[in-house]
């Protein structure tokens, strides 16, 4: 979920994404890495660790206020599968070519 209004410094966006089981079987140990908050405030946020039942879904939102004005290219996000073991991982990367533009706060 990306914003698709004008945005300007100050502003609070929510900007988001869902994981989904669609298998029969427990997804034990999923991470997923997301930069997207780093590059919009800075801050440096930690992976998301989860496992999911089969059938099931989880959403994840981030209120974030743009400090910065700019152009901002959001990067990828990374999805890690695996058994609790190690011994088996599955590397997803899912490109999603997406931008804000942050205008100057107007006074």
């Amino acid at each position: 979920m990306i914003p698709q209004a004008s945005l300007y410094v100050g502003n609070k966006v929510d900007i988001g994404y869902s994981v989904e089981n669609k298998s029969k079987l427990s997804a034990p140990y999923i991470e997923i890495r997301s930069n997207i908050s780093n590059v919009l405030t800075g801050d440096v946020r930690k992976n998301t660790i989860l496992s999911l039942s089969p059938q099931s879904s989880y959403t994840r939102k981030d209120t974030i206020v743009l400090n910065r004005r700019g152009y901002y290219q959001l990067g990828d996000i990374i999805i890690l599968v695996g058994d609790i073991f190690g011994f088996y991982n599955l590397n997803k990367t899912i490109i999603k070519e997406a931008s804000l533009l942050v205008y100057p706060k107007i006074r």
